[in-house]
């Protein structure tokens, strides 16, 4: 039988990981794919200021609901 893995979780490491590159990497590849699998003409917005982690966003100017189509 194996032992059980304990993990405590440090706040500043994960806050450094939420606002690391790679993480806005993950973050920017989500986002491309769900403006190509979109409709409607999308773009994407990212910000990196936050104070625990970044934000990608993707927006577009039809109001219907390509943008949750594209997300299935």
């Amino acid at each position: 039988m194996s032992k059980a893995f304990e993990f405590e979780a440090n706040d500043a490491g994960i806050r450094q990981l939420l606002k690391s590159g790679e993480m806005m990497a993950v973050c920017r590849a989500h986002a491309n794919a769900t403006a190509a699998a979109c409709k409607s003409p999308c773009w994407i917005s990212e910000y990196s200021g936050g104070a625990t982690r970044l934000n990608v966003s993707v927006s577009t100017l039809k109001k219907n609901n390509d943008l949750l189509k594209a997300l299935r």
